[in-house]
């Protein structure tokens, strides 16, 4: 969902940008490592199986927080 990105390859791992109105629920787990404004985080907590939120951008999102992890 970067808006600025749309494909890294570092070190032999791919990572390509999803759309904004892809479900998140059709991943394993939704990795958030910057927080842009775009990013839709009510919908994110509703629709995700795990999220694991290393900027703390779900914070004050009301929803289920035990499938919400950060570091």
């Amino acid at each position: 969902m970067d808006p600025y990105v749309a494909h890294l390859d570092e070190d032999g791992v791919e990572l390509s940008r999803v759309d904004a109105a892809t479900d998140f629920g059709s991943f394993d787990a939704v990795v958030v490592v910057t927080d842009h404004s775009s990013m839709e985080r009510v919908r994110m907590l509703q629709q995700a199986k795990v999220v694991v939120d290393s900027r703390d951008a779900l914070h004050g999102i009301v929803g289920d927080r035990s499938k919400v992890y950060g570091l």
